[in-house]
């Protein structure tokens, strides 16, 4: 058994907004981490550009969305 935030309960109904996404990232965040998701947990902008240079690919637009 995983030691952790049941996500089935929280993702019950799905995911349909970006909205909803960002709120279960910070509610996953915090109940894993046991704090929430601060600015300085993410990646600069050229930390992302290395990453889709590498896989060939873009990124999706809202990991470059400020909080």
């Amino acid at each position: 058994m995983l030691d952790g935030p049941d996500v089935s309960v929280a993702l019950r109904g799905g995911v349909r907004t970006p909205t909803q996404a960002r709120d279960f990232v910070r509610w996953f965040a915090d109940a894993w981490m046991r704090r929430p998701p601060e600015r300085a947990d993410g990646y600069s902008e050229g930390e992302l550009e290395a990453v889709e240079a590498e896989l060939g690919f873009e990124l999706p637009a809202a990991l470059r969305e400020p909080d």
